[in-house]
């Protein structure tokens, strides 16, 4: 006979915030050796909305320390636990709008340059026709960006 307990499913992280996450290491791992410093960490953290103090960061990095590791060093498999616990905490709409504004920036769109530089950053190669064609495909006011009503539309139904 089964308990009478309900089954509460466990929280899960979408593929693409699992993706982001790793591509946000790869981007601040500046010297590619598959771990953040300190300085990395806290860059990267920033990078997916999840800023996190300085005494927090060290005593992260010390929990995970063990032999093979450099010193106030934290490899992704430690470093993707850690982040995607705290994505799965955080606000939805808050997480949309930290999203948009680590792509736009200080402006209030997503235009074709930064669409660029993103794609460069994380190291997608992709054309400047197929950049304009995600402008076009997307933008609903037809003002040549995105603005953060057509992104939140976007994440939502995980187009990206």
């Amino acid at each position: 006979m089964m308990p009478n307990k309900q089954i509460v499913p466990k929280k899960c992280l979408s593929e693409q915030k699992k993706k982001l996450i790793a591509e946000v290491f790869q981007v601040f791992d500046t010297n590619g050796d598959g771990q953040l410093t300190y300085v990395e960490f806290k860059s990267a953290s920033k990078a997916l909305g999840c800023p996190t103090k300085k005494a927090d960061i060290l005593k992260i990095i010390k929990s995970y320390q063990r032999t093979g590791i450099k010193e106030n060093c934290i490899e992704f498999c430690d470093f993707y636990d850690v982040l995607s616990e705290k994505l799965m905490k955080k606000d939805p709409q808050e997480s949309l709008n930290e999203a948009f504004n680590l792509f736009a920036g200080d402006k209030d769109y997503i235009d074709f340059d930064t669409l660029k530089t993103i794609a460069g950053v994380i190291g997608e190669d992709v054309s400047d026709s197929e950049l304009a064609d995600m402008i076009k495909e997307f933008d609903l006011d037809q003002d040549g960006k995105i603005n953060r009503e057509e992104f939140a539309l976007i994440m939502k139904n995980n187009i990206i």
